[in-house]
């Protein structure tokens, strides 16, 4: 047991880095220091100040990272300030303060990439990737704000500011 580190319920679980916390659920770990680990099954946060809400196989271990729930989502070690929302079998794999919103089998290899959908992996850093995109077009600006990057509309022609 970590030095000032908690158990609270469940069976097996173990907090194993100092000021971890394990809240309950069957096998779980909070090893790395400042971990947590609300319940779930086999849950195991190893980085610096990680952690899971539950799930199944979430393996948070990039410091300051987390993974809400889902099955066997993994931020890795080399993945520092990502996010996992939930959804199945995603992986944050090498990029710094990526996210993962849900879904299944998204992989993200660029720093500041976001994922909402399923099957993508990313291509670009700072950059959304989706299956699909919906935009609502009566909400768009009907005219050029002059923002780089910003989708504005004339009638019902779509435009990109630049």
């Amino acid at each position: 047991k970590g030095k000032y580190s908690t158990v609270t319920g469940g069976f097996s679980g173990r907090a194993k880095g100092d000021y971890s916390f394990v809240g309950g659920g069957f096998c779980n770990l909070a090893s790395g220091l400042s971990s947590f680990v609300g319940g779930g099954y086999n849950n195991i946060a190893s980085g610096i100040a990680s952690g899971t809400g539950g799930g199944i196989e979430n393996t948070p271990e990039g410091d300051y990272s987390f993974v809400g729930g889902g099955c066997a989502n993994c931020i890795k070690g080399t993945s520092p300030g990502s996010f996992v929302g939930g959804g199945k079998s995603n992986c944050i794999c090498t990029a710094t303060c990526a996210s993962i919103i849900g879904g299944y089998g998204n992989i993200a290899d660029d720093n500041g990439a976001v994922i909402a959908g399923s099957n993508i992996t990313s291509v670009s850093a700072n950059m959304l990737h989706a299956n699909r995109l919906f935009l609502k077009l009566s909400d768009l600006p009907e005219a050029d704000p002059n923002v780089d990057g910003v989708i504005y509309r004339v009638g019902t022609a779509l435009h990109i500011s630049c």
